[in-house]
């Protein structure tokens, strides 16, 4: 991603129409299962999952032009014993679900190429962000990628001594602050390097809005599983283009038994239901 002035990364639950198109529009659109939308620096994740096996859709626009490959940092937050217990049941790890997904998304004049990490492992090591911010080094291994998507999870955010959820908050800090920290002067200003466009499902809320100084709880109400009825957009989430071709209020399937509680500054509330409050949000984050 070399520098760009602005990109924007967009996931939700349910897949906006109409944006599937690649522009000269200097910004960049991921949309899939519920996720996140990022300017320079925001981070938009998703409570809630995809309502409906409609096909999702990915749309780049980046000021740069992209060659005929599309690298992507898939974030797998889930345990080995939490993988181990999908595959055992018969399902996809959500690694491989992510990849499919993107893979399946991209426009035909693309190819898709997914890196799957697993920061809740023991083994695994933060990685260093290096001098260009679309080189990442994993194991010391440098990857080139143009985005990153976090898959949700069985942990629980509000752990504070699992050290498999620290891990994984220090590596969203760690994206979020390579982009703000880094600065230039080339035109006589300071101006901030973009962040890395990020997006995730229900568990990368939570680490989006926790890791950018949010807080996320227990929700009173208990576990909502299954079907979140009538989650209602706000008029920011009926404004914002992930939600194009969106009904005001409707149903997604979900999973899960906390829940955004305090936004982090500058975050923005998109879309809620009476279980709970922050079903999506876009996070900004250091933004300059």
């Amino acid at each position: 991603m070399t520098q760009l002035n602005r990109h924007v990364a967009h996931v939700g639950s349910a897949f906006p129409r109409g944006l599937n198109q690649i522009g000269s529009d200097p910004r960049l659109y991921i949309i899939a299962v519920r996720v996140a939308v990022t300017e320079p620096n925001i981070f938009t994740m998703f409570t809630f999952r995809t309502h409906r096996t409609q096909r999702a859709f990915l749309r780049i626009q980046n000021q740069k032009k992209f060659e005929s490959t599309l690298s992507f940092l898939v974030i797998d937050g889930y345990a080995q014993e939490g993988r181990r217990d999908l595959q055992e049941g018969g399902a996809s790890t959500a690694g491989e679900l992510y990849t499919r997904l993107l893979t399946q998304s991209a426009s035909s004049k693309y190819a898709v190429k997914c890196d799957i990490v697993y920061p809740a492992d023991e083994s695994f090591q933060l990685p260093t962000l290096a001098k260009h911010i679309n080189v990442y080094r994993v194991f010391n291994c440098p990857i080139k990628f143009d985005a990153v998507a976090w898959t949700g999870c069985s942990l629980t955010i509000h752990e504070e001594n699992d050290a498999r959820v620290q891990k994984q908050l220090r590596l969203a800090t760690s994206l979020f602050d390579y982009g703000a920290n880094h600065r230039t002067v080339e035109y006589g200003f300071s101006c901030s390097v973009i962040g890395i466009p990020q997006f995730g499902s229900c568990w990368a809320a939570q680490v989006a809005i926790v890791a950018s100084g949010g807080i996320c709880a227990r929700n009173p109400r208990g576990r909502e599983m299954g079907i979140a009825r009538k989650i209602a957009l706000t008029s920011e989430g009926r404004a914002h283009p992930l939600f194009e071709g969106k009904p005001t209020v409707f149903d997604a399937f979900t999973s899960h038994n906390d829940e955004i509680t305090h936004l982090s500054t500058g975050g923005v509330k998109l879309a809620g239901n009476r279980i709970s409050t922050n079903q999506a949000v876009a996070v900004r984050y250091l933004r300059v």
